[in-house]
């Protein structure tokens, strides 16, 4: 129940396109749980799900491709050549808790890679999650676990206005969202003006 009501939330951000035909990348995929949200809701679909080209992504990509095996429904790595397997019409990216993980730099270098997918889609729009603070910080509480790896990401929201008015996007916060564990995520969309 927890996890649809998080699927809801990322998707009430995208409502207006949100029907018969949608088509999304949902970028950080994990397992695809947003693919089985979205197949419960609406008849005609694409689904993208991107997990990054480690191993610990094709564990991840195998074990979405095991549990929703639908034609609708396709998984694949982010590498180089991610621009250019995206050449179809996309309403929206979502990424779901993948900047309350990355540092501040990591995230100006996903949305640069991202807002690229706008020269092919003028009305996509990104959706994503993060932890919002007074000053921009990373916590590892669990270094072992890798070095790109990070507990706890906050940035700003100067961080986030300040890189959409360089790129000259429209940024809107959507809503806060009360995870497991009681961590408050903030939902962004970015479009295009």
């Amino acid at each position: 129940p927890l996890a649809s009501i998080g699927m809801s939330c990322f998707l009430d951000a995208v409502r207006e396109d949100f029907k018969e035909g949608f088509s999304v990348i949902d970028y950080g995929c994990g397992a695809g749980i947003l693919s089985n949200f979205i197949s419960s809701r609406l008849q005609h679909f694409e689904y993208l799900g991107l997990e990054p080209d480690v191993q610990h992504g094709w564990g991840r990509i195998a074990l979405g491709e095991r549990y929703f095996n639908d034609p609708r429904i396709s998984f694949g790595t982010i590498g180089p050549d991610f621009e250019d397997r995206i050449k179809r019409k996309i309403d929206a990216i979502v990424l779901i808790s993948v900047f309350t993980h990355l540092a501040l730099a990591d995230i100006y270098l996903t949305l640069d890679k991202l807002i690229r997918v706008f020269q092919d889609n003028p009305k996509c729009s990104i959706v994503f999650s993060c932890f919002i603070g007074e000053e921009a910080k990373v916590r590892n509480p669990e270094p072992h676990i890798g070095p790109r790896f990070y507990g706890e990401s906050i940035i700003t929201w100067r961080n986030l206005l300040a890189y959409c008015e360089i790129h000259q996007l429209n940024l809107e916060k959507h809503m806060d969202f009360t995870a497991a564990g009681g961590f408050v995520h903030s939902i962004f969309k970015i479009t295009r003006p």
